[in-house]
């Protein structure tokens, strides 16, 4: 925390109950909640708002709700597209995803959550490499990694059933003439 900076708990609990609350992909809500986290924080980009942010993403990827982690990851997206070429932020979310983003990726595959949920964490990083908020190179390893998760989770299998538990195009029913 900057030197001097008082933390306003009100606030900081009001996050909190914001953070416990987002469970779809309301764009107001979305925005509301990074907009908090930012004003909260006055430049502290590693300071409690931001880990109030990261607890309440690990509460959800530990109990494998992706659908909330997407849409945290969301938030992470707005703070980033707020907060262009603010390397601090830049380099305290890229932390955050590098870390987070292929494993919620996996818990998607795997508990056959609807395709879009993977589909749309893997978009992410291209968003960013598009935006220019993160280096080409930090975008191509984070999509990579969440391609090969993505991947490894469907890949087919020789009767064509894939292991995420839907069927390929060349499976039984091409078949059955």
């Amino acid at each position: 925390m900057q030197a001097g900076m008082v933390v306003d708990e009100a606030s900081l609990e009001n996050l909190d109950l914001l953070l416990q609350s987002l469970n779809g992909y309301s764009n107001a809500k979305i925005v509301h909640i990074a907009q908090v986290i930012l004003h909260g924080s006055r430049g502290d980009c590693h300071g409690p708002y931001l880990q109030a942010y990261v607890k309440a993403l690990d509460t959800s990827c530990c109990v494998g709700d992706v659908r909330r982690c997407l849409a945290f990851f969301y938030v992470a997206n707005e703070i980033l597209q707020n907060t262009r070429n603010d390397r601090g932020w830049n380099s305290a979310l890229a932390n955050v995803l590098s870390k987070y983003l292929p494993r919620v990726c996996a818990i998607a595959c795997e508990k056959h959550i609807e395709w879009n949920v993977p589909m749309n964490i893997l978009r992410l990083p291209g968003v960013w490499r598009k935006d220019g908020i993160f280096p080409p190179e930090f975008c191509d390893k984070l999509q990579a990694m969440c391609e090969a998760t993505y991947r490894g989770q469907y890949e087919l299998q020789p009767e064509g059933v894939m292991r995420g538990g839907g069927m390929s195009m060349d499976g039984p029913e091409k078949d059955m003439g």
